[in-house]
């Protein structure tokens, strides 16, 4: 599986499109919604993970605060 990153080859356009694809050659078919084509910025391969069992947390955006360690 590969995770594509992908911008408009217009320059008037800021179309930016992520793809989750099982080949490569998936990519070719898409185009933009302007009618031009996508060009791939960056290709990344990896191999899901499913969990049986999980659970959803919420994370608050900003910064950490400081990871304190006791001495």
């Amino acid at each position: 599986m590969f995770q594509v990153e992908l911008v408009c080859s217009d320059p008037r356009c800021d179309a930016e499109v992520t793809l989750l694809v099982d080949e490569l050659g998936e990519v070719e078919a898409v185009a933009c919604e302007c009618g031009h084509g996508l060009v791939e910025l960056r290709v990344e391969g990896f191999e899901p993970v499913y969990a049986a069992e999980g659970e959803v947390i919420e994370l608050r955006p900003g910064r950490p605060e400081p990871l304190r360690i006791a001495v």
